[in-house]
């Protein structure tokens, strides 16, 4: 038999150096998921340790010293640090209520680079029941983690009420070019003032703020006829931005909402599901801290009540409501998504 003739043969020489190739491959590919699940197992699994006592082990995960940064910390650096981070942010869980096996995932978004992991856990403020939301952000080079930095409303929690987050990234303007149109074009709707930015929702699409439950339908409309009430609008700057087939996550500092400018640049993390096919938002979920807002500045709604009640009667939400320039914040902001909108 001629080296040709074995060749062709099943299980020639051919077909063992094709079987080769083909297994190279597979371990090759196996190799890069193992190496890609050590970032995606910090990003999903960093909460559900720390409240079960396991998660000194996840320093294993870092490329290099753990690097993390949280409402609650700042920046940490180094084993030390890490291993205070974890012991301390599992006793402040433990004294918002938060128990073993009580976060549930929401979504995992994934992209070159970089993994965000969303979850959700009802707490007990102030005798209400409401959903605390959290997001690890995990920064990955060669699948090992690199840096991680958390979100959460951290001024929803008791005594921290005036916390403004400072900047962590710096923006960069080149990333903007990789967010998904549907979400671009609503980023560059709330940065103009549009009153009508709940267009761009699908009619079963929410939002859910820092420390909100989602609002849909009608509340859409007053929410962004607020958002928009004053020329400025909302200018996100983003830094990083990590989006798949469906959802875009990006990390973004904000200065000014309108007239109102913070005293400083603060962070935040806004993930966005959109429907491809209908160029569309399905969901926003925002993580941030901004203690002055339109819902929370004196008088802000009131003095601004002819912009914000001209684009709801053309949202098609009329209300019989008028809020008093004297109120208390917190009283208008009820009563004005207590409101009916009134058939036109």
């Amino acid at each position: 038999m001629t080296i040709k003739e074995h060749s062709n043969r099943p299980g020639g020489y051919r077909s063992r150096r094709r079987m080769a190739n083909i297994v190279t491959a597979s371990l090759s590919l196996l190799s890069l998921a193992a190496a890609a699940s050590d970032a995606d197992r910090m990003a999903t699994d960093l909460y559900p340790a720390i409240l079960s006592g396991k998660a000194q082990g996840l320093q294993a995960v870092f490329k290099d010293e753990p690097r993390i940064d949280t409402p609650r910390t700042g920046p940490l650096r180094g084993p030390l640090a890490w291993k205070r981070f974890v012991d301390q942010e599992a006793q402040w869980l433990q004294r918002l209520g938060v128990q073993p096996g009580t976060l549930r995932a929401v979504k995992t978004t994934r992209g070159p680079g970089r993994v965000v992991h969303e979850m959700t856990v009802n707490l007990v403020l102030d005798s209400h029941t409401v959903p605390f939301k959290l997001a690890v952000v995990v920064d990955e080079a060669g699948g090992s983690a690199t840096a991680v930095r958390v979100y959460y409303a951290y001024a929803q929690t008791p005594g921290n009420s005036n916390f403004l987050r400072p900047a962590i990234l710096p923006p960069d303007p080149t990333v903007v070019s990789r967010i998904a149109p549907a979400v671009r074009k609503y980023v560059d709707a709330i940065a103009a003032s549009d009153q009508f930015a709940w267009q761009l929702f699908t009619p079963e699409g929410h939002f859910l703020g820092g420390s909100t439950v989602p609002m849909t339908g009608p509340a859409l409309k007053k929410f962004y006829a607020v958002l928009g009430a004053e020329p400025g609008g909302v200018p996100l700057r983003p830094a990083t931005v990590t989006c798949d087939q469906g959802t875009c996550a990006i990390e973004e500092n904000l200065a000014t909402w309108g007239s109102i400018a913070f005293e400083r640049d603060t962070a935040g993390l806004a993930v966005y599901d959109y429907d491809s096919i209908r160029g569309l938002l399905t969901g926003a979920r925002i993580y941030d801290d901004l203690p002055e807002n339109p819902f929370t500045v004196p008088g802000w709604i009131p003095r601004n009540w002819a912009s914000i009640s001209t684009a709801l009667e053309k949202s098609g939400c009329r209300l019989n409501y008028r809020p008093v320039q004297e109120a208390p914040p917190a009283t208008v902001l009820a009563e004005f998504f207590a409101a009916p909108c009134e058939s036109q």
